[in-house]
């Protein structure tokens, strides 16, 4: 549901026809992936105009580093605000408000000039 409600390029992909979307189930025991069918909402999501996710639209600007991404050029992250980060981040990825989003040129230029520098590890 996530992707055909953020996503314009699959979202008209499905309008068209060029593709299909469907749930499923890994079954780790034996290989096999058991069909789910289409989302029983997927009408509702393909007149969606959304192309952010709202945890995109409130993550602040700072956590992100100077340059859209923590790099060697940002400050060092105080322990309990990275706890508190990453905190955040897991109850984020438990209800599927992700928040990456697309690598620009400038954080990937950004990440090569001054290296990458997590928050935590």
């Amino acid at each position: 549901n996530f992707l055909l409600k953020f996503s314009d390029s699959i979202r008209e992909a499905v309008k068209s026809g060029q593709l299909q979307l469907q749930g499923g189930i890994y079954h780790l025991d034996t290989g096999k992936v058991e069909f789910l069918g289409k989302s029983p909402v997927q009408s509702e999501l393909l007149s969606s105009t959304s192309s952010i996710p709202p945890s995109m639209t409130s993550m602040v600007k700072e956590s992100r580093g100077l340059h859209g991404v923590r790099t060697a050029a940002d400050e060092r992250v105080p322990s309990d605000a990275a706890l508190k980060m990453l905190k955040a981040g897991n109850q984020r990825f438990a209800t599927g408000a992700v928040t990456a989003g697309t690598t620009s040129s400038e954080m990937r230029k950004a990440l090569v000039k001054y290296n990458q520098a997590p928050h935590s590890a």
